[in-house]
């Protein structure tokens, strides 16, 4: 496992799922700002894994999430979308602008859905509550993959691309 403690800014979000949620959100909008000038066909962290395949793997979570919540919160499967379904192999070998929007798009898909279920409501609902807790899981190691491991990393990391 490659999941490190992660400490920067926790305090000012909260001790919650909710909290933690939005922080490592945070961290992950502001290192999809420092990618666009990273080579998505660099080696991650996680070995046989390029950058590429960990952002694209990011997107799938969100998307996988964001559709689990949806069948809980409705009962109805939501329509494959083709588009919003591509894997890691061979996701990875698009152009980095299309990885990064496929990540935002997930996100802000996740971010609905999530939406539409009150907070307040979630440690009485297991079914959520282990959906936020996997995706705080995902969020923790694979922006460890990239080396991430707080918001000044990914401050670094976009110095480094833009620099």
């Amino acid at each position: 496992m490659i999941a490190e403690p992660w400490t920067d800014g926790e305090t000012a979000y909260g001790s919650g799922p909710g909290d933690r949620l939005r922080y490592l959100t945070d961290v992950m909008l502001a290192t999809v700002d420092a990618l666009w000038g990273a080579d998505f066909d660099e080696d991650s962290r996680l070995e046989g894994w390029t950058f590429g395949h960990v952002v694209t793997q990011l997107a799938r979570d969100a998307d996988l999430r964001a559709d689990e919540l949806a069948l809980m919160r409705t009962g109805i499967t939501p329509v494959f979308d083709p588009d919003r379904r591509w894997d890691p192999n061979p996701g990875h070998l698009r152009p980095g602008a299309v990885i990064i929007d496929d990540v935002l798009v997930s996100l802000a898909r996740f971010r609905s859905e999530l939406g539409k279920i009150p907070e307040s409501t979630w440690e009485e609902n297991n079914e959520v509550l282990q959906i936020v807790r996997g995706r705080i899981h995902a969020l923790e190691n694979h922006l460890a993959a990239l080396g991430v491991h707080s918001a000044e990393d990914a401050r670094k990391l976009f110095a480094a691309t833009t620099g």
